[in-house]
């Protein structure tokens, strides 16, 4: 349903010889604007075309940055890097940690938001700008199938969306997500790996 709002603008007119009474009178003009209904705003869950674009919209790693590179030559079969930076004295446990939720992360979200059904993902952590962590890295080639068996296994669901959840206009990683990232991460992983 739509609605409409009228403004009235008010301009007096200035400068009109001839007429002492054009001196004092207002000009009225009204405008109407179009104004959606917040239950008619966008809510679509977004799909993307390639992973590579999904991961570069969304800024939780972009080329740009240096967080995100495609390792693949034409993107076939593809295969990307990802990186989040590290400080210096963050223990080893939560280092190797953060590298592989961010596998698990980019793994389901990927499923969740493009049609791809394989791809290889590289994490390793960076301490600057392509600075990267070698001792840290890892790969894995994730497929659809494997992370559906992981959905069922852990959600007890095989629908990648649940993993995200509506607030106002922005859908955003939900419980479930965070199930499988922090709960459960190294099963996850480790079932992702078979």
């Amino acid at each position: 349903m739509k609605h409409f709002v009228t403004i009235i603008l008010l301009t007096p007119l200035l400068g009109c010889s001839g007429n002492e009474q054009a001196d004092q009178d207002i000009k009225t003009e009204s405008l109407t604007i179009e104004q959606k209904n917040p239950e008619e705003v966008e809510t679509t869950f977004e799909k993307y075309p390639t992973v590579v674009q999904m991961l570069n919209e969304s800024y939780d790693f972009t080329e740009e940055q240096g967080s995100l590179k495609v390792l693949s030559k034409e993107r076939k079969p593809l295969h990307i890097q990802v990186s989040r930076p590290i400080l210096d004295g963050d223990p080893d446990d939560v280092i190797r940690d953060q590298t592989i939720r961010d596998i698990v992360y980019v793994t389901f979200q990927a499923f969740a938001k493009t049609d791809i059904n394989e791809f290889t993902i590289t994490s390793v952590p960076m301490q600057s700008k392509n600075n990267y962590v070698d001792k840290y890295k890892v790969t894995l080639m994730v497929s659809r199938d494997k992370a559906t068996a992981v959905l069922k296994k852990y959600l007890n669901t095989e629908d990648f969306q649940t993993l995200f959840k509506l607030e106002g206009t922005i859908w955003v990683p939900s419980e479930n997500f965070d199930s499988l990232k922090f709960k459960n991460l190294n099963a996850v992983y480790a079932d992702l790996k078979v």
